[in-house]
């Protein structure tokens, strides 16, 4: 019975990994798509409206490049993590790059990150905005805190 539910949770973990990294697939073109976006506004390729909405619109696709391929830097490590932990559970194999050690590791790893993506969502509201601000954008920086006080308060161990 156990060697049945082992094999079939590692059924599961595979379709994960492969589900997430198609996600972050997804991303990684989305974000070279903001990418070509805002090299066709800065070099002309696209119509240019007048000197403020051309440059915000440019520094908006830039964004939200930014964005799109950290969202897909997060789910390459949450694959990783995932199948790194699934398949190699004693840890012997060496994982330089993503030093994760436990399912505590990926959290706290992936709440830093959180944050950060959640700075340059305010970054964005920002510009988006820059007329006409309202209070609502304080959710962000909010969120920022809170995010920031879990990662002091939680105990993370290994």
């Amino acid at each position: 019975m156990l060697v049945a539910l082992d094999r079939l949770s590692r059924w599961v973990a595979i379709v994960l990994v492969i589900a997430i990294l198609f996600g972050a697939l997804v991303l990684i073109g989305l974000g070279c798509y903001y990418t070509w976006e805002a090299i066709a506004k800065l070099i002309g390729l696209e119509a240019k409206q007048s000197a403020g909405p051309w440059a915000v619109s440019v520094k908006l696709a830039v964004l939200k490049a930014v964005d799109s391929f950290l969202f897909a830097i997060v789910l390459l490590y949450l694959a990783f993590g995932t199948y790194y932990l699934a398949f190699d559970p004693q840890g012997k194999e060496e994982l330089p790059l993503l030093e994760i050690r436990s399912v505590a590791d990926m959290k706290k790893t992936l709440l830093e990150v959180i944050a950060v993506l959640v700075a340059i969502l305010f970054l964005q509201a920002l510009v988006e905005h820059a007329g006409d601000l309202d209070w609502l954008l304080l959710i962000y920086p909010a969120a920022i805190i809170a995010i920031a006080i879990a990662l002091k308060l939680i105990p993370f161990k290994h």
